[in-house]
C-alpha cells in the first residue's frame, strides 16, 4: 500500500512529463488527457491514503472517494476526467484541444481540493 507521499511524488512525476515530456500536445491530445487523468488519480489516491484507505481499481476508488471530506468540491470534475480519459484510451476518439483544456480544468479542481498549487 502506497503512502500519501508516494502518490504525491507520482503525481509530480506525471505532471513533469505533462509539462516537459509531451513536446507537441496538439499532436497527441489522447495521451495528454490520459496523463492528466493519472495526475488526478494520484492526487485522489494521496487523499485516500491520508485516511488509510487504499483501493485496487477505478471503481473501488470512485466508491471510496465518498470518504473524502470535501468530495463535493471535485467529484463531478473527477468523473468527467475519468470518462474523457476512457474515451481517449479505448475508443476511436481523437480529442480536440478543447477536450484537453477541459481535462486541465478538471485537474485544477482536484488539485485545489487537495491544496496543491
Amino acid at each position: 500500500m502506497e503512502s500519501k507521499q508516494a502518490h504525491l511524488e507520482k503525481y509530480f512525476h506525471n505532471k513533469d512529463f505533462l509539462d516537459n515530456g509531451i513536446k507537441d500536445g496538439s499532436k497527441y491530445p489522447d495521451w495528454e488527457i490520459t496523463v492528466i487523468f493519472y495526475c488526478g488519480v494520484h492526487i485522489v489516491e494521496a487523499m485516500l491514503a491520508e485516511k488509510n484507505i487504499h483501493v485496487i481499481d477505478h471503481q473501488d476508488r470512485k466508491d471510496e472517494m465518498e470518504n473524502i471530506d470535501n468530495i463535493d468540491d471535485f467529484r463531478d470534475e473527477y468523473i468527467h476526467l475519468y470518462q474523457l480519459s476512457r474515451k481517449a484510451r479505448y475508443k476511436c476518439f481523437l480529442p480536440k484541444l478543447k477536450d484537453v483544456y477541459d481535462a486541465q480544468v478538471d485537474l485544477d479542481a482536484i488539485k485545489s481540493a487537495a491544496g496543491i498549487k
